[in-house]
């Protein structure tokens, strides 16, 4: 196996292995959706082993060498290793829980469809990214009061926000 060291990647989608087998135009298609939506830049890297680096440290040195930022994912896979790692800015719009459901909706399918995880997670950060329901008060100077909620409150159970939802 031949292992690459962290590097700068030169692309948004760096695919050493040919993991993607001609879908990289698929791929980038919903990257670059992801992007436009919901501002999050996700960057993909397959190499075919980390060797020996642990995946976390090999993940955070390509984030580092690429000069990634606040609003980047990266997700490096190592094909022969059959291991991945992912990082984000200390400052990203996720916290570790939502992060945590992205990494789950892609990970089921990363050995045997790489270009569907990457899909499935771009979905996932979309969904996690969408506000189902809020909750609106206003008070006029006048003294005049106006609430109301909208959408769910608790999407799971349809669950209707109101005025007076607590989040």
């Amino acid at each position: 196996a031949t292992a690459a060291e962290p590097f700068a990647l030169p692309d948004q989608i760096t695919d050493q292995v040919s993991a993607l087998e001609g879908q990289t135009t698929g791929v980038q298609g919903a990257l670059d959706d992801l992007e436009t939506t919901d501002g999050i830049r996700m960057w993909v890297v397959f190499v075919e082993t980390f060797d020996g680096t642990s995946p976390q440290a090999w993940t955070d040195q390509t984030f580092a060498a690429t000069g990634l930022g606040v609003n980047d994912y990266l997700l490096a896979v190592a094909t022969t290793d059959r291991q991945y790692g992912y990082l984000v800015d200390t400052g990203f719009v996720l916290d570790d829980a939502a992060l945590g459901r992205v990494a789950t909706a892609s990970e089921r399918h990363l050995a045997e469809n790489p270009a569907r995880a990457i899909t499935e997670a771009a979905r996932a950060f979309r969904a996690e990214r969408s506000v189902p329901g809020l909750s609106v008060a206003i008070r006029q100077p006048d003294g005049r009061e106006w609430s109301v909620g909208l959408g769910l409150a608790d999407l799971e159970n349809g669950v209707p926000a109101t005025e007076r939802t607590v989040y």
